[in-house]
């Protein structure tokens, strides 16, 4: 239901990136762990199909990104330093390449969420973007698929045997 409500009127995904999936189809996401270091689907975009092949990302890019990263969070460059230091030890689990990924996917979605940056910018989303066709409000959303839900279920057995 993620990709379900960024299509919506009130989401503040960009327009831009709201019309893309509007008119894309199942076929236009692209799943790989190289957008931000965790498993997820995104629309493809330049960028996004540039990641996949293997053509953009590196270290020394993750560097900058980095930087913006403490300047949204409004870190202390102490603050910045500290955590840093913990986050290349592993914590939780994560090493620095997963780090440095995530920094950079962070600037990406904000390229594509913020920006509407259809060149640099990452856009989370599932195949069920081929199938939305419209923006409707929060409110719509969820009477359409309360009354949906009700149909199934109405059409469904009675009693559930095991």
């Amino acid at each position: 239901m993620g990709t379900r409500f960024i299509l919506t009127k009130e989401s503040n995904v960009h327009e831009r990136f709201k019309q893309r999936c509007l008119k894309a189809t199942e076929q236009d996401t692209l799943y790989s762990t190289v957008f931000d270091g965790m498993p997820g689907r995104a629309l493809k975009t330049k960028k996004a199909e540039e990641l996949v092949k293997g053509e953009s990302f590196g270290l020394l890019k993750a560097v900058p990104n980095a930087l913006r990263v403490k300047k949204i969070m409004n870190q202390s460059w102490g603050q910045f330093v500290v955590n840093a230091f913990k986050m290349m030890g592993g914590e939780e689990g994560r090493n620095v390449m997963q780090l440095a990924y995530m920094a950079s996917g962070a600037i990406r979605q904000q390229k594509a969420i913020y920006e509407g940056d259809e060149q640099e910018g990452v856009l989370f989303c599932g195949q069920v973007t081929g199938a939305t066709q419209d923006l409707p409000s929060v409110k719509e959303l969820i009477d359409r698929t309360v009354a949906q839900a009700e149909e199934v279920l109405k059409k469904g057995p009675t009693k559930v045997v095991s």
